[in-house]
């Protein structure tokens, strides 16, 4: 996150700030100390390099696209589910901003990423697929979704108290796993906001004297 941050702002310290702020996040702490969850915090280290690649290949340079190929191999040899969602925002945000790949660098970008991307991981991805269309044990993945529905109350939580279970309505969320952004996060981001906020309120408040000396 540092890195990625860093490189996307430029500026070290909202590098430190953002890494900081996401390695308090209450779920991946909870993954390291509630849940035991290895695989989903391994592949939290690579999401924010996947946002940086996709932001070289869309916006920035498009010679950084080994970034992007670096970021989804780490997600999909570290956690499954979280590579299908990966996948899935990239896809959404690809759609929205379609037009940025009929530049034919930046399609080029693109497409050695994906070439790459898929090339080393091929050893992984075909006995993977091969299995799935086995069929074998797959019952436990068939989660009903209306008796797994996330709650608002859940999101908002300031002080979670997580057994790491997965949330149901059939025992309430009171012993399920965090999922809100957790105290520290939203009590930093709220900081954040109140002093940029004065800073341009003194800003403003600087420039409306200046413009009544002149």
């Amino acid at each position: 996150m540092y890195f990625s941050a860093g490189r996307l702002f430029g500026s070290r310290i909202t590098g430190c700030l953002c890494s900081i702020l996401y390695t308090l996040g209450i779920y991946r702490l909870g993954n390291c100390y509630t849940r035991s969850a290895y695989g989903e915090f391994l592949a939290m280290m690579f999401l924010p390099l996947v946002i940086y690649g996709f932001y070289e290949v869309f916006f920035g340079d498009g010679q950084k696209w080994a970034f992007l190929t670096i970021g989804l191999t780490g997600v999909l040899q570290s956690h499954i589910i979280t590579a299908a969602l990966t996948a899935a925002a990239c896809c959404a945000a690809g759609l929205i901003c379609i037009r940025r790949i009929f530049n034919r660098e930046r399609f080029a970008a693109l497409t050695k990423a994906l070439a790459f991307t898929a090339g080393l991981n091929l050893w992984f991805l075909f006995p993977l697929v091969d299995y799935m269309r086995a069929g074998i044990n797959l019952d436990a993945l068939q989660y009903p979704g209306d008796r797994y529905a996330l709650t608002l109350s859940k999101l908002l939580e300031l002080f979670p108290i997580a057994m790491g279970a997965t949330p149901s309505i059939d025992y309430g969320a009171r012993d399920s796993m965090a999922l809100a952004l957790g105290f520290p996060v939203l009590a930093a981001t709220g900081l954040l906001i109140f002093s940029v906020d004065a800073a341009e309120k003194r800003g403003g408040g600087r420039e409306r004297a200046g413009r009544g000396w002149k």
